[in-house]
């Protein structure tokens, strides 16, 4: 795959950089050159618009992209944001794919919507072992705040990675740009947004679907008309956490998850693996792609300092399907069309679009 350094982890170093002017992370990217000093940030993270897709998509995004770069590996939501909220990369923060391995969950669990947080709630509410970004500023006494969807607000992933963020919710995109522009005034020095329904089209229906493009058009057509406004305030910087890849339904194959000497976790483009290899080769023999090995895993999750835990949260074992399939354990079901968490550029690639 063709690499697009820097990452999105460089990019939240130097964003509170900027913002408290101070080194408070070591980082040699230049991201943000010739951003105007003075103006508050207000930041979107348009969930699942990576940039091969908004290249399909012609567009004012499109037109004002500064530049490609790369997302984390897996390249999955809960993942990516993580990374995003701390700064970190996934070997340090500790949350490592959509579905994880931990006894303290009783095995194999969903660490977007934590349907196993009862068994160990304490744990749950405090699995990283990183300050946040909101942290940091907090400490450092400067505001700021996250919009998200209101029924993701209570979630336990908010809980862990928006700690020290003033949190404010919204229902559908009217509301969130009402709520903007009512209360631009007082938005912090750094306001972040997450949105999500580009990514909801992509999944049910594939990135080349008419849907995915109309959601496209909806954002685009709801932040063009307030651009104005905001942009006299706020310099306005937009993501993504991730693309996808769309999967025929013939090639979303099924493995048996049933065996208990093989635990499948991770990600349907990213497959982790615990137990014997010989097990794990047979299983996955007829889905083409490659095993990477445990060195290149690692480095994939990042060098800098490990998490306590993340001996026992890695896989011993990580499979990569090829582009155009996807590994579905017999446990889940094979009824979406876009996938992510691969290696590929159509899913590790993401725009970086700036408006100052």
């Amino acid at each position: 795959m063709k690499m697009y350094p820097p990452n999105i982890v460089d990019l939240s170093k130097e964003l509170v950089n900027t913002i408290l002017k101070e080194e408070i992370y070591k980082n040699n990217s230049n991201l943000l050159q010739g951003m105007t000093e003075g103006k508050k940030v207000l930041f979107f993270l348009l969930d699942g618009l990576g940039s091969h897709q908004l290249e399909s998509n012609e567009g004012l995004l499109l037109e004002n992209r500064v530049l490609d770069i790369n997302t984390t590996f897996p390249s999955t939501t809960n993942v990516v944001l993580t990374s995003f909220c701390t700064a970190s990369m996934p070997r340090e923060h500790g949350v490592l794919s959509y579905f994880m391995f931990d006894q303290d969950f009783g095995g194999i669990f969903n660490a977007l919507v934590w349907n196993k947080a009862e068994e160990n709630i304490i744990k749950a509410e405090n699995y990283l072992d990183k300050k946040t970004i909101w942290e940091i500023f907090r400490e450092h006494k400067v505001s700021a705040s996250v919009f998200q969807p209101n029924d993701l607000s209570t979630s336990i992933l908010s809980k862990n990675i928006y700690k020290g963020a003033k949190i404010t919710t919204y229902e559908t995109i009217e509301n969130l740009f009402d709520k903007l522009i009512e209360n631009k005034e007082n938005l912090s020095s750094f306001t972040f947004v997450y949105y999500p329904p580009i990514d909801l089209a992509g999944h049910v229906y594939g990135s080349s679907s008419k849907e995915y493009t109309e959601e496209i058009d909806t954002f685009e057509t709801h932040f063009e008309k307030y651009l104005g406004e905001l942009s006299k305030d706020f310099s306005i910087i937009l993501t993504a956490d991730h693309g996808m890849v769309d999967i025929e339904k013939e090639n979303r194959i099924k493995v048996d998850s049933s065996n208990e000497l093989i635990k499948i976790f991770g990600d349907n483009r990213s497959v982790f693996i615990n137990g014997e290899i010989d097990l794990a080769e047979k299983l996955l023999d007829s889905i083409p792609g490659e095993f990477i090995t445990t060195d290149h895993m690692n480095a994939l999750l990042g060098d800098g300092s490990k998490h306590p835990e993340y001996e026992l949260r890695s896989p011993q074992h990580c499979f990569l399907p090829d582009e155009k399939f996807a590994v579905v354990p017999s446990h889940l079901n094979d009824s979406l069309t876009g996938y992510h968490g691969g290696l590929t550029e159509k899913e590790m690639r993401i725009p970086l679009i700036i408006f100052d």
